[in-house]
């Protein structure tokens, strides 16, 4: 995900329509409601001025736009509107609302407002607001800084974990973590992660198995086997957890362990444990979330 080119201000922006410059009047911050050229609404709700739409994105099933705020002097905050009015992609989306306004947790974007609006069809579309984070997903890190050694693996292991035992505490588990859904704070001080998107998420007590949902979560590389067969639990997460650090490590996903090679050395016992969170056999990986941070206190 991507923002456009050109930087927006309150008072002047692009219309994710037509691209067309929009500027506003000097002497008022908030921009005009709709595009001159061709007349896309700017503002959303009598509250939101579309940015920019962010392009490249992975949401399938929405559209993502930086959006001001204009209650809050004009702060930027992301807007996603649901594009699929599929029965259980609308089932997911609304989840998502329910979650983000729920967790309360510096690693997991909060969610600021949800309401909805009329469609040209007149259908009614869900749309959610959540926090911006400044930064850029794992996936971009790669692309421009290439694989991570071990110390910084382990930083960030630690952190994602403390993450998901938040989460899980919570009685609900992730279900796509992978290295596009993990954002990488702008912080001078540390590297701080995000987990983002949680638009696949469950509750620990909903049974999934042979529903129609489980098309859209499937994320190659990183799903675990016992996802793919409809039966995701919290364990599931750990699995794509481990998988995104091999990639993270080694550049590539392997295609299996012998083929492993990390760009760097890494020990043993960090191996041992990247190999235990993506046993096949989900028995066989870490119990739960604190279990897993015992472990990782030994390479502190």
């Amino acid at each position: 995900m991507t923002d456009s080119s050109i930087p927006a201000s309150p008072g002047c922006v692009n219309c994710p329509e037509c691209a067309n410059f929009v500027v506003g009047e000097p002497q008022h911050r908030r921009l005009r409601e709709e595009c001159p050229l061709c007349r896309t609404p700017l503002l959303i709700n009598d509250r939101y001025t579309i940015a920019r739409k962010l392009s490249g994105n992975l949401y399938t099933n929405a559209d993502v736009f930086v959006v001001f705020d204009n209650q809050e002097d004009g702060v930027q905050k992301i807007l996603k509107v649901l594009t699929n009015q599929e029965p259980h992609v609308l089932k997911m989306f609304k989840m998502e609302q329910t979650i983000l306004t729920k967790l309360d947790h510096p690693g997991i974007p909060k969610g600021r407002d949800s309401f909805e609006l009329l469609g040209p069809g007149q259908e009614v579309v869900p749309c959610v607001v959540m926090e911006k984070i400044q930064g850029e997903t794992l996936q971009d890190y790669m692309n421009h800084h290439g694989s991570i050694d071990e110390p910084l693996a382990i930083d960030w292991i630690n952190q994602l974990t403390e993450i998901l035992a938040y989460v899980h505490s919570q009685k609900l588990f992730h279900r796509d973590i992978k290295p596009t859904n993990i954002m990488l704070r702008d912080n001078k001080k540390r590297k701080e992660l995000v987990l983002i998107d949680f638009g696949t998420s469950r509750h620990i007590t909903q049974t999934i198995v042979n529903s129609g949902e489980n098309t859209v979560m499937y994320s190659h590389d990183y799903t675990a086997p016992e996802q793919r067969a409809g039966k995701a639990e919290v364990r599931s997460d750990f699995y794509a957890l481990g998988r995104t650090f091999l990639y993270l490590l080694m550049g590539e996903m392997p295609s299996e362990w012998k083929t492993f090679s990390p760009r760097t050395v890494i020990s043993n016992p960090f191996l041992n444990l990247l190999k235990d969170l993506t046993e096949d056999d989900v028995k066989n990986r870490p119990r739960n979330a604190q279990t897993l941070l015992k472990r990782l206190r030994n390479y502190e």
